[in-house]
């Protein structure tokens, strides 16, 4: 049997052997995505930045998705009940200096620091290193934050590490080379931005650089973190609400990847809420792959504060994001983002493509939820109209609107904290100081058709 029929043909028996596990069959489906289109009288369309037409090898086109919630019969009532939670009596039954210490505590431990091979030690280049000092081939790197829900200021700082097989790391002869590894790696990001002019090189040399996709083999681990401030500035916490993990395991050519956005693999939706084809095959524990060659896996903080492998559900919640999204570069985000290597710093960067400030003119709060007031009102006046001093300063400085203040984010570490102790994250994980009166209980009864012309009217640019 060769690879490509043993990771599908073993993916669907362990999908089968845990199909019971899961309660909601539609948790692929993100909370924001029952967000309304009209807040505090201001018509949004946070939809865009994820439901776009996609750039080759992504052959996803889903700019209809901005104009309507085409969900499974049995999503068609939000399951995700944290979002309408009051949390403020416990946000302040909980001391700024308790939340502070309690973040400030490394819930990476030795057992994940082996399973990974990633000791989170990395040098001003990004490159991580072990206890010996010996170079891992995890690296790291800065990228540009994607919009919304991955601001800091809505809660979590987050970084990305990247590590290739060893062979792109090996001369011919099969010696570790760190310059082979720099020069392969740097390679892959300009085949991730869109130029694959550059070859792979040394025992690396006979695999095809492919734009737009990775090679076989590629793992990536993503971290979600608390926010702390250190020298008065933000920056991650060390204690980790979770880790993510992704691996390649199976080459897919541009026309495969045309072929299953040709079918509308993921539009086809049966009575359950699945996937047509249950294309997510797998469990918590081996992870669920995407139909697209990727595995991904995760774990996420248990009650006692330490990290455990998320469970299926959990696990299911990750993949509507890295399959079928047109925005994504072979279903990932933060390599087409990069900015340089070497762990994630915001600082030196400006909004020099104005991708941060038409996002804010369409979500004026800086996020899917209608609900930051900080960057409302460091942005906008009291009616509405742009205040230019601060946009200035975000072309210049995109902490200007990512960065929480520090209010913002003890507050916000409180509130995920409780969610933490309440471990029922598949009803969401958004971390939320008070009911969200801006995304909808039910879209059963949802007159979707003015919405649409409303829509249609606001941002014809993007529908």
């Amino acid at each position: 049997m060769d690879s490509r029929k043993k990771f599908f043909s073993l993916s669907f028996i362990v999908f089968a052997a845990t199909l019971g596990a899961i309660e909601n069959y539609g948790a692929y489906i993100p909370p924001m995505c029952y967000t309304k289109t009209k807040q505090n009288a201001h018509m949004t369309n946070p939809c865009y930045v994820c439901h776009t037409n996609g750039e080759e090898p992504n052959y996803f086109n889903e700019l209809h998705l901005q104009k309507a919630y085409l969900f499974p019969k049995k999503m068609m009532h939000n399951p995700y009940k944290n979002l309408f939670i009051d949390r403020r009596s416990q946000i302040a039954s909980l001391s700024t200096q308790n939340i502070l210490a309690y973040i400030r505590t490394n819930n990476y431990d030795a057992a994940l620091q082996k399973k990974f091979g990633c000791y989170f030690n990395f040098d001003d280049e990004g490159f991580d290193r072990d206890e010996n000092g010996t170079f891992t081939l995890w690296r790291a790197f800065t990228y540009r934050p994607f919009m919304g829900t991955f601001f800091p200021t809505n809660g979590s700082m987050d970084d990305v590490i990247i590590k290739l097989p060893k062979i792109f790391a090996q001369d011919k002869q099969g010696n570790f080379d760190l310059q082979i590894y720099k020069k392969n790696l740097d390679a892959l990001v300009d085949a991730l931005q869109g130029d694959a002019k550059k070859v792979y090189v040394e025992k690396a040399a006979s695999i095809q650089i492919n734009k737009g996709l990775f090679p076989v083999g590629t793992e990536f681990l993503h971290t979600v973190r608390y926010i702390d401030f250190v020298n008065n500035k933000a920056s991650g916490s060390k204690r980790l609400k979770e880790l993510r993990y992704a691996k390649k395991e199976v080459a897919m050519t541009y026309a495969e990847l045309e072929r299953l956005a040709n079918k509308e693999f993921f539009e086809e939706l049966d009575a359950e809420g699945l996937p047509a084809m249950q294309s997510y095959r797998g469990d918590a524990k081996a992870g669920f792959d995407n139909a697209m060659g990727w595995r991904y896996k995760g774990y996420i903080e248990a009650k006692n504060g330490q990290l455990r492998l998320q469970n299926d559900e959990e696990t299911l919640s990750c993949m509507g994001c890295h399959s079928l999204l047109g925005v994504t570069t072979d279903s990932t985000f933060a390599m087409k983002r990069y900015v340089k290597w070497g762990y994630q710093n915001l600082e030196g960067l400006g909004d020099t493509n104005g991708e941060y400030a038409k996002y804010l003119l369409q979500n004026p709060t800086g996020n899917e939820y209608g609900t930051n007031d900080e960057v409302y009102q460091k942005f906008f006046d009291a009616k509405g109209n742009v205040k230019h001093e601060p946009f200035m300063e975000l072309s210049k400085d995109i902490r200007t609107l990512l960065l929480p203040s520090y209010a913002r984010a003890m507050e916000l570490n409180k509130a995920y904290y409780f969610l933490v102790q309440e471990q029922n994250f598949i009803q969401g994980k958004e971390a939320t100081k008070e009911p969200i009166k801006n995304v909808h209980k039910s879209i059963e009864s949802i007159n979707t058709f003015i919405e649409n012309i409303i829509i249609n009217n606001y941002d014809k640019d993007n529908l």
